[in-house]
Parts: structure tokens; C-alpha cells; sequence
């Protein structure tokens, strides 16, 4: 340990006498210093053991306390990988639902794709087949009526933009173009 080795010899500072002047007395166990100013043996283990067992208490409590702040830690450590674990499995669950989704969503877009291609296909091969004026049949005289003379209007304003646009750029003269628009 560290502290030194007991200062005193062993007994007290005088020779042992045998006399049978004094009568013998038992050993003085009092702790402190006798009367004569000196520690004796007893005192001194007495203080060193206290002083050693003060000591190990001390660092006994630092270690504890030391591994109680540890133990703290890892507690709130475990919590928090718990509450992380927990994140994580409700994000993979999230994650899987969502993925389930867009595998379904990919196959009704597949679906409907192939439908679109179906109608594509199937329009495209009447539209060969039929001429534009034979698909467009008015279902009453008087729209028959209604429709000509609708294309007949957009056929004259088309002509009279064109002669207007040829006689701006000078390719007809004032004449050749009134005597077509009226």
C-alpha cells in the first residue's frame, strides 16, 4: 500500500523490565495517545484500517457510480435502438406495402396499355378501310342539307382568303380577283 511502515518499534519506548516492584498491569487498548505522549500499536492499526477501509469505501463508491453511469448509458442506448429497430421495421413495412402497390399499379397500367394498342390498331384499320365522306352520314335529310352548305360556306371563305393572300402578293391583279369573289 502507500503508506509507510510503522514508525515505532514494536513495544514501547523502553526496555521491558522485570521487576516485581510494579505490579503487572493489563495491555491499554485506549485509542489515541497513552499518557506518556506516544501512539500506541493499536492506535495506529486502528487508524491505518480505518484509513484504508475510508479508502477503499471511496473508491468502492467511485466505481460504483462510475458503473451505474455506464449502465445509465447503455440503458438509454438500448432504448434508443429499440425505438430505431422499431422505425425500421415499420419503414420496411411501409416500404413492402408500397412496392406491392406499384407492382399492381404496373400491371392494370400493362392492361390498360394493351387495350389502348387494341382500340389503336382496330381504329386504324377501319379508318383504311373506310372513306372519311361515308363515315360521316347525316341521319336526316335536313342535316344532309345543314352539313353541305356548312362545307360549301368554308369552302368560299377559303377561296376568297387564298385570291385575297395571291392578289397582296401580286401574283393576280385587282381585276382577276373581283371577278372571281363575286
Amino acid at each position: 500500500s502507500g503508506y509507510p511502515g510503522c514508525p515505532y518499534p514494536p513495544g514501547g519506548p523502553y526496555p521491558a523490565t522485570t521487576s516485581s516492584q510494579y505490579p503487572s498491569q493489563p495491555p491499554v487498548t485506549t485509542v489515541g495517545p497513552s499518557r506518556d505522549g506516544t501512539i500506541s500499536e493499536d492506535t495506529i492499526r486502528a487508524s491505518l484500517i480505518s484509513a484504508v477501509s475510508d479508502k477503499l469505501r471511496w473508491r468502492m463508491k467511485e466505481e460504483m457510480d462510475r458503473a451505474q453511469a455506464e449502465l445509465n448509458a447503455l440503458k438509454r442506448t438500448e432504448e434508443d435502438l429499440k425505438k430505431g429497430h422499431q422505425k425500421l421495421e415499420e419503414m420496411v413495412t411501409r416500404l413492402d406495402q408500397e412496392v406491392a402497390e406499384v407492382d399492381k399499379n404496373i400491371e392494370l397500367l400493362k392492361k390498360k396499355d394493351e387495350e389502348l394498342s387494341s382500340a389503336l390498331e382496330k381504329m386504324e384499320n377501319q379508318s383504311e378501310n373506310n372513306d372519311i365522306d361515308e363515315v360521316i352520314i347525316p341521319t336526316a335529310p335536313l342535316y344532309k342539307q345543314i352539313l353541305n352548305l356548312y362545307a360549301e360556306e368554308n369552302a368560299i371563305e377559303d377561296t376568297i382568303f387564298y385570291l385575297g393572300e395571291a392578289l397582296r402578293r401580286g401574283v393576280i391583279d385587282l381585276d382577276v380577283f373581283l371577278k372571281h369573289v363575286r
